[in-house]
């Protein structure tokens, strides 16, 4: 039998768009990636205060990871996964985390149930 902390945070394959991620997962994933793409950022800003195309493409490589995390939590609330291109939208991409963040979940939340039992 598995510890009763194995399944708290799963960290899947950034580029597995399928398997479906609970509420705590997506947001470790999205502060991981956010705080990442930050310092990714501050290190390649050349002496004028510009971003680098190193930096450009690093970000769009961050961001494409962003989208994975919420295409497996819009799997997971049963919800089309066609809802993260509204991360293009302004403003209407915040309401969109806070949806991700905080819906009560579906079916990884109930794999981790059942596997705890």
């Amino acid at each position: 039998m598995a510890p009763p902390y194995t399944n708290l945070i799963s960290w899947p394959n950034p580029m597995d768009w399928s398997s479906p991620i609970g509420r705590v997962s997506y947001f470790a994933q999205k502060v991981f990636y956010t705080i990442l793409g930050l310092i990714l950022i501050a290190v390649t800003v050349d002496s004028y205060g510009r971003v680098t195309t190193f930096g450009e493409i690093i970000s769009a490589l961050v961001f494409v990871c962003v989208l994975g995390a919420a295409s497996r939590r819009l799997r997971d609330l049963g919800r089309t996964r066609w809802l993260i291109l509204l991360y293009l939208v302004p403003i209407v991409n915040l309401l969109l985390v806070l949806y991700l963040t905080f819906a009560p979940g579906g079916l990884a939340s109930d794999n981790q149930l059942r596997s705890r039992v």
